[in-house]
């Protein structure tokens, strides 16, 4: 009957005999545990898969020791972790394909990891019946760390919120991250604490609202995009990696970062701060720009040309000129010049971005033109017949055949006959033929109304665009090419 009265009264109780029983020497350990499986689970990155146990001790194991730099080294296991967390967390089985790049430098070796010469092998590779990964037990577990009730404990140094625990996670995975091993090859993330903080550093931020007040994340994420820093030799390893993995979360911002090609000694410190504010543009790293900008001569960064190279996109330019040459980054130059509009050639950019409107996804709805890029530009003071180029903005749109680039154009006053200027500056990919129908662009554009680039575009690809024709007959536009002759023999629109 005694032992019956002795049980826990409710969960509560429960739990604060669990940290009780915990030795006081080991509840710093326990603590950073639950701060790194938390903030992994609050990541976008895992959903519904625990960190890695290994990973998880080396990273919580790094913290308590650059905490205490000088005291005695601090050594614990995945045996200790099981023992100490007990049931706080659970441990579940590792099923993934892994080759052998992912293991040989890894801080975190599985020794069960069969490691293949050649190729990732799916039949021969698995990882499979390994409880090698960690999550909290039960959604109990942070329900009553993130409850009031805690304070009132005699367990209340465990508390923690989903805010504090996130920021504290966010935190220590930046400060790993850029105190990685520059000369480290490990690029699996899934296992190598090192690969890990490098891989998901980049994804923290869309998180922001969580240390929207901690100037010192903001800070230290910041420089996680510096190409300067030691750590930035890292990243092309694994962004390879991230862009060949098809399979993994869409929240591994890291692919879609841009590499300077530029050696970091020839670059002057506007280049370094416009890569850097282009980094986090790529990104989608928006939020964290103003806190970045504060400080700089935002008109010498937006001048400062740099090269890049990424997803095929290799290319020299501003920030604002190579944002508006894919449609992968149109978030990022919508907000540039929602913010900078007044410092931006909003001709050159208008250019560029007209190549990419059509798969662009602008809103055309009700002539509210909410998200289109090109009614932004012009509303800037963007030269809807682009003056000085080889090929004029209205012939560019008819050439990739977007009916609403041509009404966008039209309506803000292009000329529907203009041709593009022979001496006049290139346009980005319009030198050569968009595939193997059409014909170049730039061969056409000196001598080609509109009309006529549209009706030879549509001869070659024996694709019809009766839309545009109509449209741009009704603004007066005429079918005339080489050296004045009036075409009669090409498809009709």
């Amino acid at each position: 009957m005694a032992a019956l009265n002795d049980l826990p009264k409710d969960l509560a109780e429960t739990y604060i005999r669990i940290f009780q029983s915990i030795p006081e020497a080991d509840q710093d350990f326990v603590r950073r545990a639950l701060i790194w499986i938390c903030g992994h689970e609050e990541g976008l990155w895992m959903k519904d898969t625990g960190i890695n146990a290994e990973l998880l001790v080396s990273a919580v194991l790094y913290d308590l020791n650059e905490a205490q730099p000088g005291s005695r080294t601090l050594f614990y296991d995945c045996d200790d972790l099981r023992e100490l967390c007990g049931c706080l967390i659970t441990f579940s089985p590792e099923v993934r394909v892994v080759s052998k790049a992912d293991t040989e430098n890894s801080e975190t070796l599985v020794n069960d990891v069969i490691k293949d010469e050649t190729k990732v092998q799916a039949d021969s590779e698995q990882l499979a019946g390994h409880s090698n990964l960690v999550s909290l037990a039960h959604y109990t577990v942070l329900e009553f760390l993130a409850s009031s009730l805690i304070h009132k404990t005699v367990v209340f140094q465990f508390a923690l919120d989903k805010v504090t625990s996130f920021n504290e996670f966010a935190l220590s995975c930046i400060k790993q991250a850029l105190s990685a091993n520059p000369e480290g090859r490990a690029t699996d993330w899934e296992r190598d604490r090192e690969a890990y903080c490098l891989t998901l550093v980049c994804a923290l931020g869309l998180r922001f609202d969580y240390f929207a007040n901690r100037l010192d994340i903001q800070d230290l994420l910041i420089r996680y995009y510096d190409l300067t820093c030691t750590h930035f030799a890292r990243l092309p390893a694994i962004q390879r990696r991230v862009n060949e993995n098809r399979g993994i979360s869409r929240h591994y911002m890291l692919g879609r970062l841009p590499l300077v090609r530029d050696a970091t000694y020839e670059l002057t410190e506007s280049q370094i701060h416009a890569a850097t504010m282009f980094n986090l543009l790529c990104a989608s790293q928006l939020d964290l720009v103003p806190q970045f900008m504060k400080g700089k001569n935002t008109i010498q960064l937006l001048e400062a040309r740099i090269s890049v190279e990424v997803k095929g996109l290799n290319t020299v330019g501003t920030v604002p000129e190579i944002l508006s040459q894919s449609r992968n980054y149109l978030k990022g130059l919508m907000w540039v010049l929602s913010n900078y509009g007044a410092y931006v050639d909003a001709t050159r950019l208008l250019m560029s971005c007209i190549g990419n409107h059509l798969s662009s996804n602008c809103e055309h709805w009700n002539n509210a033109y909410l998200s289109c890029t090109l009614y932004r530009l012009l509303n800037l003071g963007a030269n809807p017949n682009g003056s000085g180029f080889k090929v004029t903005p209205l012939q560019l749109a008819a050439y990739r055949g977007d009916y609403n680039a041509v009404k966008t154009l039209l309506k803000k006053g292009a000329d529907p006959n203009a041709l593009g200027d022979a001496d006049g500056q290139d346009v980005e990919g319009c030198q050569k033929p968009s595939d193997g129908q059409k014909p170049a662009l730039g061969t056409l554009a000196p001598s080609c109304t509109p009309l006529r680039v549209l009706r030879i575009v549509q001869s070659s690809t024996k694709r019809a665009s009766p839309k545009i024709g109509r449209l741009l007959m009704e603004r007066g536009g005429r079918d005339v090419g080489f050296e004045g002759e009036v075409a009669k023999d090409l498809v009709a629109v």
